[in-house]
């Protein structure tokens, strides 16, 4: 599948506009579309591309009652994330050259703009419109105002001649504020492994079934994984003790603590007095943060190329998925995006010793 990027109208002639418009231009002609005073974006896409939209919008907008959406001149950055750090986070970053064929947007802030929004009413409003699309109709998202409130407008005019409309309140805010939602700076994670593919969500189905213990639910979650490529999650609670393990994942040495010791240990090996040690790592997590980092797995089955775990001792578990890959004019391989899932760890406590 190729994408192609195209320059379609001149934002100068509609300086004087007080809206935003956004098109997703699902005909075989693509019609011009307006953007604010200080953005024009103009888009193509098909049916296909509004359901990996909505695709990746899903686990967000489980994460937070808002997210932050930016556009640029190339990309689409969406942050869902609450003012509390100690609560899960999710991040976003995908070329628009993906989610549209035929595209234009540029302002007078260096082709920028930046929306909160409830991405939860926004991906309802995808999925709506998205069931009743033909590849003979277009979909028009647009930012404008209703009576005085800025909402961004989700809409379709169908082959039946019907109209459907969605119109989402939103917020427009300076640009320089993304930056206070940016992902968290973490320490270099300890411990990194290939998820197994998510068309079999085995991961996601234990952690469901671990927090109950009976008729007593348990509160946290305790995620170890090794250098040597297994992982595993135990909930426990008093007397009792579950434990799912997980084991001949591959590991990803780059950019890890665990990358100088797997040096090491070759070296020792070739030397003929290698170390049989592998690093291990554990942290505790609460579970009902765990299951929500975990919730990709869901709507994303068929968008994903890879997906990693990243525990961060005393820290973060991470989970970074790889949207699909396309090739690009070269025929060479070009990355789509990420989604990238933050869930806080919490203190061990005394009585968390396990055997």
């Amino acid at each position: 599948m190729r994408f192609k990027g195209k320059a379609l109208i001149d934002p100068h002639q509609y300086r004087h506009l007080k809206s935003v418009f956004i098109q997703l231009n699902l005909e075989s002609n693509s019609r011009p579309c307006l953007l604010p005073a200080s953005f024009a974006h103009t888009a193509k896409s098909s049916k296909a591309q509004i359901a990996f939209l909505s695709s990746i919008i899903s686990p967000l907008s489980r994460l937070s009652p808002t997210a932050f959406l930016k556009f640029d001149a190339t990309k689409l950055r969406i942050s869902a994330r609450n003012k509390d750090s100690n609560d899960v986070m999710g991040f976003c970053e995908v070329r628009l050259d993906c989610l549209y064929s035929d595209y234009k947007i540029s302002s007078l802030n260096d082709s920028q703009i930046m929306l909160e929004l409830d991405l939860s009413h926004f991906r309802t409003s995808l999925l709506s419109i998205h069931s009743t699309l033909s590849h003979s109709d277009t979909c028009y998202i647009k930012l404008a105002k209703r009576n005085t409130q800025p909402c961004l407008c989700v809409e379709t005019s169908t082959s039946s001649s019907s109209t459907l409309s969605h119109d989402l309140p939103c917020k427009i805010l300076q640009v320089e504020e993304f930056m206070n939602y940016l992902p968290p700076k973490t320490s270099t994670p300890s411990v990194q492994v290939y998820l197994p593919s998510p068309s079999n969500p085995t991961i996601r189905t234990c952690i469901e079934r671990l927090k109950s213990l009976g008729r007593r639910e348990t509160d946290h979650i305790f995620v170890e994984g090794s250098t040597s490529g297994w992982l595993s999650f135990t909930g426990m609670v008093t007397g009792a003790c579950s434990k799912a393990t997980f084991e001949g994942l591959n590991v990803e040495f780059s950019d890890s603590k665990a990358s100088e010791a797997y040096r090491v240990d070759q070296l020792q090996m070739s030397q003929g007095c290698g170390n049989d040690d592998d690093l291990s790592v554990q942290v505790k997590v609460q579970n009902k943060k765990l299951l929500e980092i975990f919730k990709w797995q869901v709507s994303m089955q068929k968008w994903v190329d890879e997906s990693t775990l990243c525990i961060v001792e005393d820290e973060m578990v991470i989970i970074h998925v790889i949207l699909p890959r396309f090739n690009g004019d070269g025929g060479e391989e070009e990355e789509t995006g990420f989604c990238t899932f933050y869930c806080p760890t919490v203190a061990f406590d005394p009585d968390d010793e396990m055997e």
